[in-house]
């Protein structure tokens, strides 16, 4: 493997279904990079994904050793122990008449894993304070914004492609699904 690269993410929502904003920080290489973005009406789940996924997206080498550090059990478990994959090779359905939840974001996932050696671990408690701070504020920030954008997977959900044929969830402009660069936003 090459370089490494730490992604810290956290989220902030209302309730369980509502406004959410998400914040994530990359660290290598001696650089830090924070991104946030949020929705109108979302999940908590949901919104995490979509942090480790502009994550991933924003590294601009393939190849790299990625660990994902987020306080979210269910989401680390669903992808460490192979349940995403094996979703995705069923067709993301779970029964014949029962889709997977956030199909298109955990296919969106598992499309940016395949460019990086990725590691999703829960960040122990006792330092998920510590270390998310910075990042939980920039969730909330995300959240509290007054213009946040539809997520359609959320309000209209369907099923990804089966094969991976180039299927991008939100297509290139990352500014559609209000990902900011806060070191830059704040010039």
């Amino acid at each position: 493997m090459g370089e490494s690269v730490e992604i810290y993410v956290d989220v902030s929502c209302e309730g369980s279904v509502g406004r959410g904003g998400w914040g994530c920080a990359l660290e290598g290489g001696g650089k830090t990079l924070q991104l946030s973005g949020g929705f109108r009406r979302t999940t908590s789940n949901r919104v995490e994904l979509r942090a480790i996924i502009e994550g991933l997206k924003a590294l601009k080498k393939d190849g790299l050793a990625v660990t994902v550090f987020t306080d979210n059990k269910w989401l680390a478990d669903m992808f460490n122990q192979g349940n995403v994959a094996k979703w995705r090779a069923k067709g993301w359905m779970r029964t014949p008449t029962h889709p997977i939840v956030h199909a298109d974001l955990w296919n969106a996932l598992m499309d940016q894993c395949a460019k990086h050696h990725v590691q999703i671990r829960v960040t122990p408690k006792e330092c998920a304070e510590k270390s998310l701070t910075g990042i939980t504020e920039l969730a909330v920030c995300a959240r509290k914004n007054a213009d946040l954008p539809l997520d359609d997977g959320y309000e209209n959900p369907r099923l990804p492609a089966t094969e991976n044929d180039g299927y991008d969830f939100f297509g290139d402009d990352c500014a559609d699904v209000g990902v900011t660069n806060s070191s830059e936003s704040e010039r």
